[in-house]
């Protein structure tokens, strides 16, 4: 825990207070969750790539996820959902640019 001084740690609980950060939007929406086990890993690891990368792939999906385990098999929901929350961090920063260039525009 020592190197972790100073440094700032995001949890689950920290991920969104509301619960609304898209990947948990996506778990939901597609029921990824079996027995529970793995899921917060799961999530924080799959929030930390989409918030990461503007499109995801199945290389990065597969590279960036590969050292999480379910032991419940639920690997094609989790990449259902990661490519889902993809779509709507890609979705809100297009909305975001334009609301942006709109405003700039109005200016």
């Amino acid at each position: 825990m020592g190197v972790l001084e100073g440094a700032q740690v995001k949890t689950i609980e920290g991920l969104s207070e509301k619960g609304d950060h898209p990947v948990q939007e996506a778990w939901r929406d597609l029921n990824v969750a079996q027995c529970g086990y793995c899921q917060a890993g799961q999530i924080m690891q799959a929030a930390a790539l989409v918030d990461q990368y503007d499109t995801v792939t199945d290389d990065d999906i597969d590279a960036v996820m590969s050292a999480n385990i379910c032991r419940c098999g639920t690997y094609p929901r989790i990449r259902a959902a990661i490519k889902q929350a993809a779509g709507q961090q890609a979705s809100g920063a297009a909305m975001d640019a334009d609301v942006r260039k709109r405003s700039r525009s109005d200016a």
